[in-house]
């Protein structure tokens, strides 16, 4: 890219022919910990703005040129002056000023060329972020758009739908987005769920690239593209000028030349000369862009392809293991003293049978259920896999888990998928005073009511308030009435078929009012119940997981996997759709299945840490809808663990940081459920790395789950059983002593009591033995 950078030293031609009042603004723009600063900062070849694995830009920063350092704070109550980076780090370490303007003074050559906007993330926990991100993209000429690599969730589409709005005047060109794929490699499927979510967002075609802003290759890369765009801001500036100037040239020349002072004539024609030079270079400049930005695109798809690839890793290592032996040798001591009384005659005729032969069932088929929850592409069913040691649930950057799955142990790999009786799907949504069409479940629809196989009994259209009857092909032509009236102008048509919307707008909700449109339709299964797959044959396997596809959050109810695992004898594992996906179908099945848990792992994302959605998911699922009903066993036990995934990613200190704020952030919060000083429990894993064999973190958090689920709630358990047990073992004592008071017994029938009572004796002192190890169980 020489050539490219050559044309940028040309490029200071054009300055000539532009107003230099006033230099572009470049607006950084996303979630907090997507990159902004740290983009910023290598733009500028140093370290300016604050960078940190936590939200660290709390106002806007502008960075404008100076021949030396110089920062001033504005717009807040105080006002400051530093000459000094150090001083101004560790001031906005200190104070955290929120609102307002940081000015900063640099001698960075691209400065010359623009003005650069570092802005706090739209979705940090600062109640001002957005309305400081928002007037940045007012301010803004051009804006560069980061998002995590998992790309588009439900936050980002809020924000960007404003964006949208605020937009409408100025040319989309001029934004760019870009995914930060600093966790790896990416697997490419958020990366094409994000581009179809800005299509409809924006109504168009957007630039959507990868990044990794750790790479210095990437971010010259990006600095190139920046630098082409403010060429192409100089050039749309310069070229009125250079048209009236090149049109003047003839008769400057031609006054010129009647010019008789030899020395005036010189100076005069050597003006000319210079002007026409300065107008050839400068069309010479215009006439390669297009060659270099064919360049610069090619150098952009080499590094989208970089940074794009498959995340195949292959599971290694040993499995991991419950440690409880206590507990596993207490639960079998209870089931083998069950199974002898059951077997001894010399006692079964004086025992309660059924009520035995119950205990014995619910002692063995016993686990404590493990829910999994947390935003979408945290590493959720990356850890389940890692705790089976094989990839048996989908994952990826993107949202994989379509349905609450419940993963219980079993003697082979297999899986079950269950589809209910009926399924409604929502196509218009009332949002305020306005309505949205779901294009997602739109698309959904359409593909599952027009496939021949899709097991259909029976279609209703909601229409006018009430559920009527409806084939395919009427369904099929409300659905596209609906989206011609949402349609989105022309652009909003699908290449090749310029009849099908696929791009929509919102509408005014009383417009709806007056038209009876489609809202939504029942489906009724032919053949409700389960599906089932052997995971043990890797072509099922993937059947399984293209089951679990894009459509699947509307036809499956729920899904059960079944796995020899040694974890698995300990525990059922709950995985559950992503709580910040744009598909929120499953939300209320997950709030359920935290209901019915023993314990609960709640997951958040090391590189970005307890944002908002992550912050208002917890307090809904966990305060609002008070899931622990059991306020002393959650005060001694820490039911909830806050596991901190992609742990790997971050450095000794960023680990730290990072353990520290979610500790401060979450404890005043858990006072709404846990009562007493309690510490949150926090972790740092990568469940990743113990997918493929690595030390991770997840060996402490594992041992510290199963201590809190044994020493209380299984302990507990445990206890019940036996005191039931003991209670069974009383009465057929006592029934023993009343019938040797009988006067008519015989010898040999006295002699079987005393041995049927001797028997219930000896099982009672093992009993409490049992019971008395059962309560000291759990301490590892």
């Amino acid at each position: 890219m020489n050539d490219l950078s050559a044309l940028i030293e040309k490029c200071e031609t054009l300055n000539g022919f532009i107003d230099k009042a006033a230099k572009p603004v470049v607006a950084i723009l996303g979630s907090f910990n997507s990159g902004k600063s740290t983009l910023v900062n290598r733009l500028l070849g140093m370290e300016i703005s604050p960078v940190g694995i936590i939200p660290t830009t709390s106002c806007l920063i502008c960075f404008d040129y100076g021949i030396s350092f110089r920062a001033s704070l504005s717009g807040t109550s105080k006002k400051a002056v530093f000459f000094e980076p150090a001083h101004l780090h560790s001031y906005l370490e200190r104070e955290k000023p929120a609102g307002g303007r940081l000015n900063i003074q640099v001698p960075s050559p691209l400065l010359k060329k623009c003005l650069l906007l570092d802005t706090p993330g739209i979705d940090s926990l600062n109640k001002n972020s957005c309305e400081l991100a928002e007037k940045a993209a007012r301010e803004a000429d051009k804006i560069i758009y980061l998002f995590h690599q998992r790309g588009i969730e439900d936050f980002n589409q809020l924000f960007l739908s404003r964006l949208a709005k605020l937009w409408q005047s100025k040319n989309l060109g001029d934004i760019s987005f870009w995914l930060n794929c600093n966790l790896g490699v990416s697997d490419g499927t958020s990366l094409a769920a994000t581009a179809a979510a800005l299509r409809k967002i924006f109504f168009s075609l957007v630039r959507l690239n990868t990044i990794n802003t750790l790479d210095a290759d990437n971010i010259e890369t990006l600095r190139l593209f920046l630098e082409l765009e403010l060429i192409r801001e100089t050039l749309r500036q310069a070229t009125a000028n250079l048209k009236k100037i090149d049109l003047e040239i003839p008769a400057r020349i031609k006054k010129t030349a009647g010019i008789k002072d030899e020395a005036l004539f010189l100076s005069e024609i050597w003006s000319v000369y210079e002007i026409s030079r300065a107008v050839l270079a400068a069309g010479q400049v215009i006439h390669s862009i297009p060659v270099f930005s064919k360049e610069l695109t090619k150098q952009i798809e080499s590094m989208n392809s970089s940074n794009l690839g498959g995340k195949n890793m292959n599971p290694s290592g040993r499995s991991f293991r419950p440690r409880t032996a206590d507990i596993r040798a207490n639960r079998q001591a209870l089931l083998d003293l069950i199974r002898q009384l059951l077997d001894d005659a010399a006692v079964t005729d004086y025992l309660d049978r059924p009520t035995l032969e119950r205990l014995y069932s619910q002692i063995a088929q016993e686990r404590f259920t493990i829910v999994v929850s947390g935003g979408f592409s945290t590493g959720k069913s990356t850890f389940i896999n890692a705790l089976l040691k094989e990839n048996l649930l989908p994952a990826g950057d993107g949202p994989t888990t379509a349905a609450v799955t419940t993963v219980a142990g079993g003697s082979r790999k297999r899986a079950v998928i269950y589809t209910p009786l009926q399924s409604v799907i929502s196509i218009i949504e009332r949002v305020g005073d306005e309505a949205v069409l779901d294009s997602g479940a739109a698309a959904a629809l359409a593909r599952i009511v027009m496939t021949g196989d899709s097991g259909i009994s029976k279609l209703e259209a909601y229409v006018d308030g009430q559920f009527v009857p409806a084939d395919r092909f009427k369904i099929a032509g409300m659905l596209r009435e609906a989206k011609e009236l949402f349609a989105a102008g022309a652009f909003a048509r699908a290449a090749g078929d310029r009849a099908v919307p696929e791009v929509f707008k919102r509408l005014p909700w009383k417009r709806l009012a007056r038209k009876k449109l489609l809202q939504k339709v029942r489906l009724t299964f032919s053949s409700p119940g389960s599906r089932g797959f052997d995971l043990e044959k890797p072509d099922l396997l993937q059947s399984f997981w293209n089951t679990l596809g894009a459509d699947s959050a509307f036809m499956i109810e729920k899904v059960e996997i079944e796995h020899p695992s040694d974890f698995l004898k300990l525990a059922v594992l709950v995985d559950t759709p992503g709580l910040d996906w744009i598909h929120r179908r499953h939300y209320e099945k997950t709030a359920r299945s935290i209901l019915q848990g023993d314990a609960y792992l709640f997951f958040l994302n090391g590189k970005h840490i307890l944002n908002k959605m992550d912050r208002d998911s917890y307090q809904d699922l966990f305060c609002t809808r008070q899931v622990c009903t059991d306020e002393a066993y959650v005060k001694k036990s820490g039911g909830l663990f806050y596991v901190i995934n992609f742990a790997d990613t971050l450095t000794a200190l960023q680990r730290e940081t990072v353990y520290n704020f979610v500790t401060r952030a979450l404890a005043g919060t858990e006072n709404k459920v846990r009562s007493g000083d309690h510490k949150p429990r926090v972790f740092l894993i990568s469940a990743l790395q113990g997918l493929t064999g690595a030390e991770s973190g997840m060996s402490t958090l594992l041992k510290s789950l199963e201590q809190t689920i044994l020493t209380y709630r299984g302990r507990n358990f445990y206890l019940v059983k036996a005191n039931q047990l003991y209670a069974s073992l009383d009465a057929a004592a006592l029934a023993i002593d009343s019938l040797c008071l009988e006067e008519q017994l015989t010898a040999g029938a006295k002699k079987s009591l005393r041995e049927a009572w001797e028997i219930l004796r000896a099982s009672k002192r093992k009993l409490k033995d049992i019971r008395n190890s059962i309560f000291d169980a759990g301490r590892f």
